[in-house]
């Protein structure tokens, strides 16, 4: 199903790849989002009484999404393995 013809530029193997990826991304997002509202880590390094919202701010300037970030790109650079042996046939899709 490619009704806007993106397999005419993208190969299908990349954009397989790229899809099932995706959709791993949005499942642990989800187990993410379910965990932290279940339960709470000590104050000592969450504050107690903070807004989801305001959260974001106050792990900015702790530093604490530099260390998400650096995870990320982590597992990104380790991924790119991945994509160029699927690009090359070597492997299928979500392998």
């Amino acid at each position: 199903f490619d009704p806007l013809g993106f397999t005419r530029i993208f190969d299908i193997r990349w954009m397989r790849e790229a899809e099932i990826k995706h959709g791993r991304i949005c499942m642990l997002a989800t187990v993410g989002w379910l965990i932290q509202e279940l339960f709470v880590f000590p104050p000592k390094y969450f504050p107690k009484n903070m807004l989801q919202v305001d959260a974001h701010g106050y792990f900015v300037q702790t530093g604490g999404l530099s260390q998400v970030n650096l995870f990320i790109s982590a597992f990104e650079i380790i991924s790119t393995v991945a994509v160029i042996q699927t690009l090359q046939g070597l492997r299928e899709p979500g392998d």
